[in-house]
C-alpha cells in the first residue's frame, strides 16, 4: 500500500503541532519496481551462490541437522509430532526443525542443497523488504536502497551461509509477511486481515521468537508512515489520543510475544544455554548491552573484522557502555527533535534499538558478547534512516544529487566485495575457527573449535596440539581429555590415549563412553583383563548401551570364554536389533569358534546376510565373514561368489591385508567347491 500526502499548506508550526496526514494509495511505476525488485533478488542470489557448495561447519550445524536423527530422517508425521513437542539444543522453533526435515527429505545430507535453501529465502526476503517498503511510502529509490543494503550488508552473511540459522531466515521472511498484511487491515480495517497478520506472526515466532519485538514495529509503522498517531473523536465524548487506540489494537500481538519469550526462556534453561548469575554477574552483562549497541551501529558503517564468536570482555568495558549510551541519547534527542521533519529518523532508530533487546545480552545466552546474526532485523532501522535521509538530502541540495548517488553506490560495490570475501570463511570448520583465532584472538572456544574441525577432516595429529591448548584454559574440561584420548588412540600413541581417558574418568567417573575407550586401549594393548573391568563398569554406569555389551563380548571372544561372549552379543542385539558391527561379530564367533559347542554357522548365516543388507554390501569385512558363513554351512558357491566381491571391495578401499586374505580364503572356497563337486558326480 502507498500514500500520498493531502493538499495543504500550512505554516512551520502549525505542521509541527499537527503531522502531514498520508492516504493510501495504490502503487505507482509498478513495472520499474517489479524490474528492480528482480534485480535485487537476482544479485542477492547470485553473491551467495558459492555457499551452496560448503559443507556443515562443526558449529551447530551437526547438532541441528546432520547428528540430529528427527531430522537427518526427513519429513514425516513422527518427526514433525517431535518438532512441536522437542525442546532440544535450548530452543523451540518448530517450523524450524521442520524445514530441515523437509531438506533432508528433498537433499539427504547433502550440504549444499541445505545452503541453497538458505540462499534463496534471503534473496526473498530481500525483494519482499523492497516492495514492502516502497508499497508503504511509495518512495522508489529510498526503499531499493535500503533493501540492497540490507541484501548485500556483510553483517548477514552470518545468517545466510550457517544452515543452522535458518531461524533468522524464516522468522524475517514471517515479520514481512505480518506488516504487509497488517498494512492491508490498516488500509481497509477488515477483520480477516487483521487475523491473517495475527496467524503470519504465529507462524514467525514458531520459526525463531527473536521476532517478539513485531507489536513495537507496528506501533512505529503506525506513527510513519501510516500517520496514525493523531486522536480521535467520539459522539459525545471528548478526543482521546490515538496511542491508546492502537496499544489495544495490539494486544493480541503482545499476548503472543509473551507466549512466545515464557517458551524460549523454558527452553533455554532446559537446554542450560542461559547463563547464571555467578557466570555472568549482572553489573558485566548490563555494561556488555550497552556496548554492544555501538558496536552493530560502528559494524554497519565499518563492517571488517566480523567473525563467528566474539567473547564476553574479561572486565567491564566501562569506556565502550559510556561511549554507546551516549550515542543512543545523542540519536534518540536528534530523533524526537526532528520528528516533524523526518519521522523516519525516530522510527528507523527505535527500530534499530528495540529489535536488539531480545539479544543485546541482559539475559545471557551462550559466550558471546555480540553477533553478526543478531542484527539481521535490526539493521533495516539503520538503512531506513540512511536511505530517506539520502533522499531528502538530495531533495534539498539537488546540486550534491550526483555525488551523494556515486557515494551509495560505492558503498554498495563495497558491502559486496566484502560479503564475498566474509562468505569465503564458511566453507568449511577449519576456515571459520581460523577466523575467529584471527580475530577474536586465542580462546579455548576457538581451539576446540579448529581441533574437532581437524578431526573430522582427517587430520587428527594437527588437532592435538589445539585440544592441548584448550587444556591450558580449561585443565578440566571432560570432553577435551575425551577428544584428546580419540586422537592419541587413531595414532597408535596408547600410553598417552589411556592418560587422557583416565583423566577424563577422574573427572566423570559414571561416563560409560570413557570407560568403553579406556577398555579398548587396553585390549589393543593386550591387557584384557583391565579390558574387562573397563567394560563391565560401563555396563553398570549405563545398562542401556550396547556397545557396552559388544565390546565386552569382544573381549571376552579374545579370552576364550565364547559362551559368555555369544551371551553378551545377544544382550547388545537386545538393545540394537540394527547394529551390522554387533551382527557381524557375533556371525563370526559363530563361524570361526575353536569350540565346537559354540560354531553354529546355520544361526551365523541369517546374522551375516543381515549385517550386509543393513550396509549394501559395501563393507568388505562383512561380506568376508559371509562367505566365511556359508563356506562352512556347505554353501560353497555362494561362499566363492562373496569372497570374490568381498575381495574387489578391499582391494578398491586400500585394504591390502584384507585383500590378500580374502584371496587365499578364495582358493580354498573353490578346492572345496570342486571337491564336493567331485563327489557328487557319479562315477562312469
Amino acid at each position: 500500500m502507498d500514500f500520498k500526502r493531502k493538499p495543504k499548506i500550512c505554516s512551520k508550526s502549525v505542521k509541527r503541532r499537527n503531522p502531514i496526514q498520508w492516504q493510501f494509495r495504490e502503487p505507482t511505476a509498478l513495472p520499474k519496481a517489479f524490474s528492480l525488485g528482480l534485480l535485487i533478488l537476482i544479485i542477492t542470489f547470485c553473491l551467495y551462490l558459492p555457499s551452496a557448495r560448503y559443507g556443515f561447519v562443526d558449529y551447530d550445524d551437526l547438532q541441528y541437522v546432520r547428528e540430529n536423527p528427527w531430522v537427518n530422517q526427513g519429513l514425516s508425521a513422527d518427526s514433525a509430532k517431535w518438532a512441536f513437542s522437542a525442546m532440544y539444543a535450548g530452543n523451540w522453533h518448530p517450523l524450524t526443525w521442520i524445514s530441515h526435515m523437509a531438506d533432508c527429505s528433498l537433499w539427504g545430507l547433502n550440504a549444499g542443497g541445505h545452503h541453497l535453501t538458505n540462499i534463496i529465502l534471503h534473496s526473498l526476503n530481500s525483494a519482499l523488504l523492497f516492495f514492502l517498503l516502497h508499497r508503504l511510502t511509495q518512495r522508489l529509490w529510498p526503499s531499493w536502497l535500503a533493501a540492497a543494503l540490507f541484501a548485500w550488508h556483510p553483517l548477514h552473511v552470518e545468517s545466510v551461509a550457517w544452515v543452522a540459522e535458518r531461524k533468522d531466515l524464516l522468522s524475517t521472511l514471517f515479520l514481512f509477511l505480518t506488516i504487509w498484511a497488517y498494512a492491508q487491515y490498516v488500509k481497509d480495517r477488515a477483520i480477516h486481515r487483521y487475523v491473517l497478520a495475527l496467524a503470519l506472526f504465529a507462524v514467525g515466532l514458531l520459526c525463531k521468537p527473536m521476532i517478539v519485538t513485531l507489536p513495537g514495529l507496528l506501533l512505529l509503522l503506525d506513527y510513519w508512515p501510516w500517520r496514525r498517531f493523531r486522536p480521535s473523536t467520539e459522539a459525545g465524548r471528548a478526543a482521546r489520543p490515538a496511542i491508546f487506540r492502537l496499544i489495544l489494537e495490539k494486544l493480541p500481538f503482545f499476548a503472543l510475544s509473551l507466549g512466545a519469550s515464557i517458551i524460549t526462556i523454558l527452553a533455554q534453561h532446559s537446554g542450560g544455554a542461559i547463563k547464571t548469575f555467578d557466570q555472568v554477574s549482572l553489573p558485566l552483562r548490563l555494561l556488555n548491552s550497552a556496548a554492544a549497541f555501538g558496536w552493530y551501529v560502528a559494524k554497519t558503517f565499518v563492517p571488517m573484522n566480523l567473525c563467528v564468536f566474539h567473547r564476553l570482555p574479561a572486565s567491564p568495558p566501562y569506556t565502550a557502555a559510556t561511549g554507546s549510551l551516549l550515542l543512543i541519547a545523542g540519536l534518540i534527542w536528534l530523533a524526537v527533535r526532528m520528528r516533524y521533519q523526518c519521522p523516519w529518523i525516530l522510527v528507523g532508530w527505535f527500530w534499530f534499538l528495540g529489535t536488539l533487546v531480545p539479544v543485546i545480552g541482559i539475559i545471557q545466552v551462550g559466550h558471546q558478547a555480540v553477533a553478526d546474526r543478531y542484527s539481521y532485523v535490526s539493521l533495516i532501522g539503520l538503512f531506513i534512516i540512511l536511505s530517506w535521509g539520502l533522499d531528502r538530502w538530495i531533495q534539498i541540495r539537488p546540486s550534491v544529487r550526483s555525488w551523494l548517488i556515486s557515494l551509495a553506490a560505492v558503498s554498495l560495490l563495497l558491502c559486496v566485495v566484502e560479503t564475498r570475501i566474509q562468505l569465503t570463511y564458511w566453507q568449511n570448520g577449519i576456515a571459520l575457527f581460523t577466523r575467529v583465532l584471527a580475530v577474536d584472538g586465542n580462546s579455548a572456544f576457538a581451539q576446540n573449535g579448529l581441533g574437532v574441525a581437524l578431526s573430522d577432516d582427517g587430520r587428527g595429529r594437527e588437532a592435538i596440539p589445539h585440544y592441548e591448548e584448550v587444556l591450558r584454559f580449561l585443565p578440566d574440561s571432560t570432553p577435551t581429555h575425551y577428544k584428546l584420548g580419540v586422537e592419541f588412540a587413531d595414532i597408535g600413541d596408547l600410553n598417552q590415549a589411556s592418560e587422557q581417558f583416565s583423566a577424563a574418568l577422574r573427572l566423570s567417573p559414571h561416563d560409560e563412553s570413557l570407560h568403553n575407550n579406556l577398555g579398548a586401549v587396553f585390549a589393543r594393548e593386550g591387557q584384557l583383563e583391565r579390558a574387562i573391568e573397563q567394560f563391565k563398569a560401563a555396563i553398570q554406569c549405563n545398562p542401556t548401551e550396547p556397545k557396552s555389551y559388544f565390546n565386552y563380548a569382544r573381549a571376552l571372544e579374545q579370552e576364550g570364554q565364547f559362551g559368555l561372549a555369544i551371551t553378551n552379543y545377544n544382550l547388545a542385539l537386545e538393545r540394537d536389533p540394527n547394529s551390522p558391527e554387533i551382527l557381524n561379530g557375533l556371525a563370526n564367533l559363530l563361524v570361526t569358534s575353536t569350540q565346537s559347542k559354540w560354531n553354529n554357522p546355520s544361526a551365523a548365516v541369517p546374522l551375516a546376510e543381515r549385517a550386509n543388507a543393513l550396509t549394501r554390501f559395501q563393507v568388505s569385512p562383512y561380506i568376508a565373514t559371509l562367505a566365511a558363513a556359508y563356506a562352512a554351512a556347505g554353501e560353497y558357491s555362494k561362499a566363492v561368489e562373496n569372497a570374490e566381491l568381498a575381495r574387489r571391495l578391499a582391494e578398491a578401499q586400500g585394504m591390502r591385508d584384507l585383500a590378500t586374505r580374502l584371496a587365499v580364503d578364495l582358493e580354498s572356497y573353490k578346492a572345496r567347491q570342486k571337491s564336493e563337486m567331485r563327489r557328487d558326480t557319479p562315477s562312469q
